[in-house]
């Protein structure tokens, strides 16, 4: 008779796509267990050959807390979806290795061979969370950004979830507010790239070996966050195969010399806040104003120019999913 595993994960919805790495690797290590995820949404595991879905009383709670508080404080240097390994460990007494340095998310047959938009795009998702405001990149960026890339024969399409901040960003097609996170990983299966901030959407492009430059600023330590090769994250041999572009300053400025601030706030008492504020249209940390239009523009390029993807044709897109 098979064993079971009954686990839990209340968090964001980008920590549950970076905790399927771990869940996809237990299973291949012991293939005598059955996992049954018991969490918030179940979503992102539905199709998920390693995953059932089940409800009720969970017997693991995944956390990255302790992770997190270890990066911080100079005691571990890998990946965000490492720790997971680790957790599982100690809360099971059963240790395994990653396979792969990538989340493990799965679309069923129909969105694979159909598409949410008809033309190649990359997907943006520009704005951000409200509790997180150093995250944040200077919204009229955006609307540069999407004139840059539309010059160079790139289309865009932006994304985002309806309850979060999504300033217009002029991009050929707006999604925001469309779906939920099944159609957003449909979009990000079908784009060339993304470009986001820390979020969600980083994570499945990784899962789906997509292109992504990321926004990251100074508040998290690159080798928690990165999906590349940069900073002996993963264990030797594993090798990311589509490399993120992680656009950071930690190492270059003060407030983030030797690692992440990871605070949350640009102001306030009631926890610690960003203690290098730009005052402009928008108020911005520096490690975010830093990072220019042509940083990101170039990044874009660079996927171009090592034939990761062909190169650009523009065209009109039209929304055709359903």
């Amino acid at each position: 008779m098979s064993k079971r595993l009954k686990v839990n994960f209340i968090c964001a919805p980008g920590d549950i796509v970076a905790c399927t790495a771990a869940l996809r690797d237990y299973a291949l290590a012991f293939p005598d267990t059955r996992i049954v995820y018991c969490g918030a949404h179940k979503e992102l595991l539905a199709n998920n050959p390693h995953v059932e879905i089940g409800s009720g009383a969970c017997e693991v709670t995944l956390c990255y807390a302790e992770g997190q508080r270890r990066v911080a404080d100079g005691r571990w240097n890998q990946h965000f979806i490492s720790w997971f390994y680790e957790d599982i460990y100690r809360k099971t007494g059963r240790q395994f290795r990653m396979t792969r340095p990538t989340p493990a998310l799965y679309l069923p047959l129909e969105r694979r061979v159909s598409r949410p938009v008809e033309g190649r795009y990359w997907l943006m998702m520009a704005g951000g969370k409200t509790d997180m405001p150093v995250k944040h990149w200077e919204f009229d960026r955006y609307k540069e950004l999407a004139t840059r890339l539309r010059e160079l024969g790139i289309a865009t399409v932006q994304s985002g979830a309806a309850h979060d901040i999504h300033p217009d960003a002029n991009c050929d097609l707006n999604l925001v507010g469309w779906g939920g996170l099944s159609e957003l990983m449909w979009q990000v299966y079908h784009a060339d790239g993304i470009i986001c901030p820390i979020t969600c959407a980083m994570h499945m492009a990784a899962a789906f070996n997509k292109p992504c430059v990321v926004l990251a600023g100074g508040r998290e330590d690159p080798c928690w966050e990165a999906y590349n090769n940069e900073y002996n994250q993963f264990e030797p041999g594993l090798t990311v195969t589509t490399p993120h572009r992680y656009l950071n300053r930690v190492g270059s400025l003060e407030c983030c010399k030797t690692h992440g601030c990871w605070v949350r706030k640009l102001s306030g008492k009631e926890e610690p806040s960003c203690r290098d504020v730009v005052r402009g249209k928008q108020p911005l940390p520096r490690c975010m104003a830093d990072i220019t239009v042509e940083h990101v523009v170039a990044a874009v390029q660079s996927y171009y120019h090592d034939r990761t993807i062909p190169a650009p044709v523009y065209a009109g897109l039209s929304f055709c999913g359903r």
